[in-house]
């Protein structure tokens, strides 16, 4: 029987160019950063990222991994792509 891997806990690669990406947070050294503390997902390629999420009583981290781990799929099963017209 076929079992598909658990990936729940793993980062797919960037949706736009494949690369890795990471999980990183707002830092600023003098502590004046609207921003500090904010966690977002960046792709170490193409620096594509999700929007900012505060940890406000609930650890943001595994929301942030959901929203970038989603794809868009049609019907068919098959991921949304629109053809470039010339």
């Amino acid at each position: 029987m076929d079992h598909e891997k658990d990936d729940s806990d793993r980062l797919k690669p960037c949706p736009f160019c494949g690369g890795a990406a990471e999980v990183d947070c707002v830092r600023s050294e003098g502590g004046d950063d609207p921003n500090e503390g904010g966690y977002f997902i960046a792709c170490l390629a193409c620096d594509c990222s999700t929007g900012l999420r505060f940890a406000c009583g609930e650890d943001p981290i595994p929301l942030l991994m959901e929203t970038w781990n989603q794809r868009a799929v049609q019907e068919h099963g098959r991921p949304e792509v629109w053809p470039l017209k010339a």
